[in-house]
């Protein structure tokens, strides 16, 4: 077989064979070598190749599958807030679209001119008010957007039923709501920024009220489909207060500072703006379980007690009213961790 044929060197199939021929003069010279663990290792290899190929196959499949949901999943929040943004205005805008299609279908057959302008009139009211609900709406839901960082989601929504309890029951008039959520445990965070959104609620001319436990969280549930890691911790009402605001009694300068009158007029302008603003926070039926001690340059927020379990998100809504103060004064800086109690230090401190 070697000598019929062409190539000088080559393979034998049929005998597993590798060959080499040399012509000489007188002889022709054939070496033979056996190929058969070669062909065994290459089947092998090609065995091993093809199965290394699969599983990387496969897993790349699951890992760009994974990725892909990563990456959707804000998309997929952001649309479902949106379509719930939607259904939320639809609701509100309702009232005021029903006033305007009756006062409208009123004036076309009445031949009063009085009482045609008395139609046109609440026309005109009643879209003035549908165009503030719209752009109440859009700056709220674009608040809460900017709002859900650190590990805080802020959602608005619409549901009567979520207000509920002995404080809750008594709101009435409105089913909108903000929900403050947090996603890490970081109530400090959470009171901190829910108090910022409330604030700019009451720009708008908006009522609210922090509520711990009256509320119903099912209802909230399903108005806003909490995720497994998020946990409802406080919501707020948003409406047009019906009565005027009753401050309600807080702790003085003396209690929350320890500091004589005297020794608090001595204080720098920012810190004593900080504290009375501080003084101004809410709190858990208005306990402000802390005290704020003006030192080496800064104010403290130490000794904060559980409150109800809300004793945090106290110790948040008290940070950010310190810093609004100290703003006023021209004064701005960030917070410091020491130990478990928060400084505010100002910049270049």
């Amino acid at each position: 077989s070697a000598l019929e044929q062409e190539s000088e060197s080559g393979v034998l199939h049929d005998y597993s064979l590798r060959y080499m021929r040399r012509v000489g003069t007188l002889s022709v010279r054939i070496a033979f070598t056996d190929c058969t663990m070669e062909q065994a290792t290459m089947r092998s290899l090609l065995l091993r190749s093809g199965f290394i190929a699969l599983a990387a196959l496969v897993i790349l499949t699951g890992l760009s599958y994974y990725l892909a949901g990563f990456a959707v999943r804000p998309v997929k929040q952001a649309w479902q807030e949106q379509t719930q943004f939607i259904s939320d205005a639809s609701h509100e805008l309702k009232t005021p679209l029903t006033v305007i299609l009756s006062s409208s279908e009123l004036a076309a057959g009445e031949p009063d001119e009085a009482k045609t302008k008395q139609y046109i009139d609440n026309i005109h009211a009643e879209s003035l008010r549908m165009k503030e609900l719209v752009e109440d709406m859009l700056a709220l839901e674009s608040a809460a957007a900017s709002l859900s960082v650190r590990g805080v989601r802020i959602a608005v929504g619409v549901e009567q039923k979520v207000f509920s309890g002995i404080l809750g029951s008594r709101i009435k008039g409105t089913s909108a709501f903000a929900a403050f959520i947090s996603q890490n445990g970081d109530e400090t965070s959470l009171g901190y920024l829910g108090e910022a959104f409330v604030l700019e609620c009451t720009s708008l001319g908006l009522g609210t009220c922090w509520l711990g436990a009256n509320f119903n969280r099912g209802a909230l549930g399903s108005a806003i489909k909490l995720k497994k890691n998020e946990k409802a911790v406080c919501v707020t009402p948003i409406g047009i207060a019906d009565e005027p605001f009753v401050r309600r009694k807080r702790r003085g300068v003396a209690e929350l500072t320890w500091l004589e009158d005297e020794e608090f007029e001595q204080l720098p302008a920012w810190q004593r703006s900080a504290v009375q603003c501080a003084i101004l926070a809410p709190s858990a039926v208005n306990k402000q379980p802390y005290e704020l001690i003006p030192e080496n340059g800064g104010i403290s927020v130490v000794d904060c007690g559980n409150n109800f379990g809300f004793g945090n998100v106290d110790r948040g809504i008290a940070m950010l009213h310190i810093e609004l103060g100290a703003a006023a004064e021209g004064v701005h800086g960030t917070w410091r961790k020491r130990g478990e109690d928060m400084c505010f230090m100002p910049d270049g401190e």
